[in-house]
C-alpha cells in the first residue's frame, strides 16, 4: 500500500497546456477533444429535471453513465500527454483533470494498484464537490450519497486505465451532510452489490416502457368509455324513471355473478309484451360462463 506522503500529484502545467480556446470558431479543445464550458447551475437544473421526470434511481443511472463516458474519454489522453511518467503518476491525470474542469478538488489518501495482476485499491477525498452543492441547492441534504456523475467519472476513468472494471462508491458525501466526500474504488467483483451497480451503468431506455403504458392507458379509457356508453344505452333507450334505474342497477350487479337471477314485478317498467302476456327484459351474458338474466314482469 502506498503511503500518503508519496501520493503528491505531479505538476499540472502539462495538462493546462493542452487546453486551447479557439474563440473565432467557437471551440474549446483539450488536446484533440472538443470541450464545453457550461454553468454548474445548468448541470444542477438538468439533475433536478432528471430526478423529477425519471425518478431518483433512473436519474442516478443516467448521471453515472454520463460521468463514466467522460472519465473513459479522459483516460484515453493519458498515454498521449504523459507518456514518460510512472504508472502511478500518470494515473493522477484523471483526478487532476477533475480539478482543472472545476468539478471537485481531489486529494489522494490511499492508492495501491498493479497493472499486470489487475489489483486496485484507491481512497480519495473530494473537497467542494459541485454535484453535492447543486443537489443541496435544489433538494436540501440527501439521505444517501449524491455525487453520481463524479462517481461515474472515477469508475470510467479507472476502468479504462486498468483494463478491467473498477467501481468507485462514496463512503462519505457532503451532499448528505458529511464534512466532505470520500470515495473508495476496487474491482467490481469485490463489491457485494456489484451486480446492481453494474446494472446502473447499462443503457436503460424507457421509450418502449412509456409506449406500453400509454397503450394500456388507452385501452383502459376505451373500456371505460364503452362501459359508460352501454350503460347509457341500457337506460336511455327504455326509460328514465327511478324505478327503472334501480332495476338496471340490479341487473348490472347480478351480471357479474355466476348465479342465474329471475327478477319479477309489475309491467310498468318496460312495455314490450310477449305472447304469454309477460314483459321480458334480457341482458346478454358477458362471457360463455356468465349466466343469463331474465327479469320477467307478470301482467296484472
Amino acid at each position: 500500500m502506498a503511503k500518503k506522503e508519496s501520493l503528491a500529484f505531479p505538476g499540472s502545467g502539462d495538462l493546462l497546456s493542452q487546453i486551447h480556446f479557439d474563440s473565432d470558431k467557437g471551440k474549446i479543445w483539450l488536446h484533440e477533444q472538443r470541450m464545453l464550458l457550461v454553468h454548474a447551475s445548468g448541470m444542477g437544473l438538468l439533475r433536478k429535471e432528471l430526478i423529477e421526470t425519471l425518478g431518483v434511481r433512473r436519474a442516478q443511472g443516467f448521471l453515472m453513465r454520463f460521468g463514466y463516458h467522460a472519465g473513459w474519454k479522459d483516460a484515453e489522453l493519458v498515454a498521449k500527454v504523459r507518456p514518460d511518467l510512472s504508472k502511478k503518476e500518470a494515473f493522477f491525470t484523471g483526478p487532476q483533470l477533475h480539478g482543472i474542469k472545476g468539478m471537485v478538488n481531489v486529494r489522494p489518501v490511499e492508492l495501491d494498484f498493479d497493472m499486470d495482476s489487475g489489483k486496485f485499491h484507491g481512497v480519495f477525498d473530494w473537497i467542494d464537490s459541485y454535484e453535492a452543492e447543486e443537489h443541496i441547492q435544489e433538494f436540501g441534504p440527501a439521505e444517501a450519497p449524491v455525487c453520481w456523475t463524479l462517481i461515474g467519472y472515477a469508475s470510467g476513468y479507472t476502468t479504462f486505465y486498468m483494463g478491467r472494471t473498477i467501481i468507485f462508491k462514496e463512503l462519505e458525501c457532503a451532499g448528505r451532510g458529511d464534512a466532505h466526500c470520500r470515495i473508495l474504488g476496487k474491482p467490481a467483483e469485490e463489491w457485494e452489490d456489484h451486480a446492481e451497480i453494474e446494472r446502473l451503468l447499462l443503457p436503460d431506455p424507457i421509450a418502449e416502457e412509456l409506449f406500453a403504458l400509454r397503450h394500456e392507458l388507452s385501452e383502459l379509457r376505451d373500456n371505460f368509455r364503452d362501459s359508460g356508453t352501454n350503460d347509457d344505452l341500457l337506460i336511455n333507450s327504455v326509460g328514465q324513471s327511478g324505478a327503472f334505474r334501480n332495476v338496471c342497477n340490479l341487473i348490472r350487479r347480478a351480471a357479474s355473478s355466476r348465479v342465474s337471477v329471475l327478477l319479477q314485478g309489475k309491467p310498468a317498467l318496460a312495455r314490450r309484451s310477449s305472447p304469454a302476456g309477460c314483459t321480458i327484459v334480457r341482458t346478454a351474458p358477458t362471457s360463455r360462463s356468465s349466466p343469463s338474466i331474465a327479469p320477467a314482469y307478470r301482467q296484472t
